[in-house]
């Protein structure tokens, strides 16, 4: 199925990569290109800030093909932000982006013992939305002029999934991953 890793310093030009790439970066709450030097910093900094985020690449069959991010993580409300891609090179549709929430989701529920997970989604993304939705997140209110993009400002999507609620739907998730 895959699995998740912790980072290392030798995946931080693979993840610039991956991010600043055509298939990755119109779909970012950002989308502008970043820069080696500020991708430096904000890599220094995740590297060392495990008690606020939790940041993982995913492998499959010896392929590094994702990453998946939960930050930050409120610790006083039991809750976390996920974000994650799957790489440029991962074929769209492969079932891998389902795997990288699923274990971004066993991680956060299971071994963090999170009671919530949130997402932003840009407004048109809609095949984050129907993974999103296939998985048993609940549609929030649209938040207007929320994202950074190039031809201005973007709607986003909040979307959240409580622990509860996964617990009911991870074993049927698993099924369809088998």
């Amino acid at each position: 199925m895959g699995s998740l890793r912790l980072l290392t310093p030798q995946d931080e030009s693979m993840i610039l990569e991956w991010r600043n790439s055509n298939a990755v970066a119109p779909y970012m709450l950002r989308d502008t290109l970043i820069s080696q030097e500020e991708h430096h910093r904000w890599f220094g900094q995740i590297l060392h800030d495990t008690d606020s985020a939790v940041f993982r690449i995913m492998e499959h069959e010896g392929v590094s093909c994702g990453l998946a991010s939960l930050s930050p993580i409120n610790s006083d409300k039991l809750s976390g932000e996920w974000g994650g891609y799957l790489a440029p090179h991962i074929p769209r549709g492969s079932g891998l982006g389902k795997t990288l929430m699923y274990l971004s989701l066993t991680t956060a529920f299971s071994h963090l013992k999170l009671n919530l997970v949130q997402v932003e989604v840009l407004v048109g993304n809609d095949a984050a939305i129907g993974l999103y939705d296939s998985i048993g997140f609940i549609r929030g209110e649209t938040i207007f002029n929320r994202a950074e993009h190039k031809n201005g400002p973007a709607d986003v999507i909040a979307m959240s999934l409580k622990r509860v609620d996964w617990n009911l739907r991870k074993d049927e998730v698993r099924e369809i991953l088998i």
